[in-house]
């Protein structure tokens, strides 16, 4: 039989007669008419080849085929409603699934502790999976599924249909030592300052397009502006880090 030629709502009118032993009820119970009620009975009996429910004193009583049917038919529509028309809700202490997280390792450092503390208390089954990407590759990841979360600075996810969420403000440190004979006793937010990389040295856990990254590869020894409060370019070098 071509399932595409059966009409589904029957199987609503099969269980109603099953609980209710009566068309009159049933129909009631579905918000049907009596005569509605009784049409889908008969389209029920052409479609089994059976009378399902005869009539038995004052109810309808179901033959032994609509007896074997009944277990099936009741869990086919609580399968319907429970599970394809309610909406799913998140019950993190019955979780059991692995989350994928898109973040740098200075993110891992600062906040997957607490996470991983947090989840253990409400999401004990609830696994971690971290990755690093290039900042240009976040956005496929969360659109076909292979990542759940980004955490970190992500400009090409400021677009319609991610939500985003403000967690905290980054800054620079710049560190030397107390003598460096470039920078002198301090250092300022003076517009055009420079700082001059006569040595340096940089680690990368993974592919990365900051701008401070591409200076360094290319062998840069002068960054202008990356100290300067007014640099046009503050945005794009405020998560990557460069030691002296």
């Amino acid at each position: 039989m071509d399932l595409r030629s059966v009409d589904l709502n029957l199987l609503v009118v099969f269980g109603a007669l099953a609980e209710q032993r009566s068309v009159t009820r049933a129909a009631e119970s579905l918000g049907l008419s009596q005569p509605a009620t009784s049409a889908a009975l008969a389209r029920l009996r052409v479609l089994i080849g059976d009378p399902l429910f005869v009539k038995s004193g004052v109810e309808m009583r179901p033959t032994p085929r609509a007896a074997q049917l009944t277990g099936s038919v009741r869990q086919v529509l609580d399968t319907v409603r429970d599970e394809i028309l309610m909406a799913r809700v998140f019950e993190p202490a019955m979780a059991d699934r692995q989350f994928t997280l898109l973040m740098p390792d200075i993110g891992e450092i600062n906040f997957l502790p607490r996470l991983l503390v947090r989840l253990a208390q409400s999401a004990p089954q609830v696994r971690l999976r971290t990755r690093a990407l290039a900042r240009g590759d976040a956005a496929q990841a969360l659109d076909n599924g292979t990542a759940d979360l980004a955490i970190g600075y992500y400009p090409d996810l400021h677009r319609a249909g991610l939500f985003q969420q403000y967690l905290l403000h980054n800054r620079h440190v710049c560190i030397v030592r107390h003598d460096h004979p470039i920078v002198g006793t301090r250092m300022t937010l003076r517009p055009n300052s420079e700082v001059v990389l006569q040595q340096y040295r940089f680690a990368e856990a993974a592919p990365d397009n900051s701008m401070v990254m591409q200076l360094l590869r290319g062998g840069f020894r002068t960054i202008t502006g990356l100290i300067s409060k007014n640099s046009p370019n503050a945005a794009s070098i405020r998560t990557s880090t460069a030691t002296i």
